[in-house]
């Protein structure tokens, strides 16, 4: 069964990379450039994708990403920022929920082999 998964970024190039590795990989994907990519993810959430990767800019509200997180406890959840390393007030709230943080620079490789660890005890029964 191919995994469905959600990019949510407002940058076109970059939301365009990252939707021809992922479907390169045998992800369904559904790519979404919103104005604001955490209000649109909290909205596509509730459709319960396996994985969301979300793009911020790291002036988002904290409630706002827990929000997010909450609503969707099964979906595993991949927050891409601008720069590293991340503050810690976010790794705080990330880490609470089983989430976890990319540089937005890294290798749409390096996403990919994220996801497929995040995923594998889901599509595997790895324990």
């Amino acid at each position: 069964m191919m995994e469905r998964i959600v990019i949510v970024d407002s940058n076109p190039r970059a939301l365009m990379e990252l939707t021809v590795a992922m479907s390169a990989m045998r992800f369904g994907v559904t790519a979404i450039e919103p104005r604001v990519p955490l209000s649109a993810a909290s909205r596509l959430a509730r459709q319960r994708p396996a994985a969301m990767v979300v793009a911020l800019d790291c002036d988002e509200n904290l409630s706002d990403i827990r929000s997010l997180l909450a609503g969707a406890p099964e979906t595993k959840v991949v927050f891409l920022v601008p720069a590293m390393p991340p503050k810690a007030a976010l790794m705080r709230v990330v880490n609470e929920h089983g989430a976890t943080v990319l540089a937005q620079e890294e290798a749409p490789m390096v996403l990919a082999a994220t996801l497929v660890a995040l995923l594998a005890p889901r599509s595997y029964g790895v324990a």
